[in-house]
């Protein structure tokens, strides 16, 4: 909580979805839908190691809905992208990231305008 407000902290872990959020907080509501799934979606930046030629696929083995994907590429690492529709938003890809190079991002066609 900041400020008595509700927040999530992914540099750690992510969430399992579990629900018991819902159970204690009264607020949960902004975090999730109905269907405990986030309005946001992992986004790759440019300074992941794999877009610099390192060798790093953690993000990709972290994620539970298999939405980080690396496609082939002639003459170096692999590289990755996101597939929305997979993605839940859980955060677990970003705490493993070594150069924090994953954020969250407003799932295009979403109502929700804020990040968590």
């Amino acid at each position: 909580m900041q400020s008595g407000i509700p927040t999530l902290d992914f540099s750690f872990d992510g969430c399992n979805f579990c629900g018991r959020c819902r159970e204690i907080c009264p607020h949960a509501d902004v975090f999730f839908d109905d269907d405990l799934a986030f309005s946001h979606k992992a986004q790759v930046q440019s300074h992941c190691l794999a877009l610099n030629s390192v060798e790093c696929q953690l993000c990709r083995d972290h994620c539970p809905t298999d939405a980080i994907r690396f496609r082939p590429r002639a003459g170096g690492p692999w590289h990755p992208s996101v597939v929305e529709d997979s993605c839940t938003g859980c955060g677990l890809c970003i705490g493993h990231c070594p150069t924090n190079a994953i954020s969250i991002s407003v799932r295009s066609g979403s109502h929700v305008d804020a990040q968590p």
